[in-house]
């Protein structure tokens, strides 16, 4: 519900991820999330490309994350979400700690506080 509510909300969800997994391909094709980008090990390449295909600066983006491999990409983000279970690092650049751990709600928490903080400011 959290990434349907997200879409509503015009935030158009994109996994880049260093892994690579069918559950994460059957998932997204789920959720319709159709920028899926797996088995990337320069994170803020394919972020770079990502922004150019949507016309957006690093200051327009939210970008939840939970360990090293995400930190160069965090760090250019406007918005930098982790997990609670998130490597310690990666949590002292966020500007939101997720109250759960990933896989268990965290990205419905950053959602949530992403579209709740976008209220406010209106």
């Amino acid at each position: 519900m959290g990434i349907r509510l997200a879409q509503q909300n015009n935030i158009i969800p994109v996994i880049i991820t260093g892994r690579e997994s069918y559950c994460v391909t059957r998932r997204a094709k789920e959720l319709d999330i159709y920028d899926v980008h797996q088995n990337i090990k320069d994170k803020v390449s394919k972020a770079k490309e990502v922004l150019e295909k949507y016309h957006l600066t690093f200051d327009e983006v939210a970008y939840i994350g939970d360990d090293l491999n995400d930190l160069d990409t965090m760090l250019l983000c406007k918005e930098r979400g982790v997990p609670n279970d998130g490597e310690d690092s990666i949590k002292k650049v966020a500007t939101f700690i997720c109250p759960r751990n990933g896989g268990y709600g965290a990205v419905r928490d950053f959602i949530n506080y992403l579209i709740d903080k976008n209220k406010k400011s209106e």
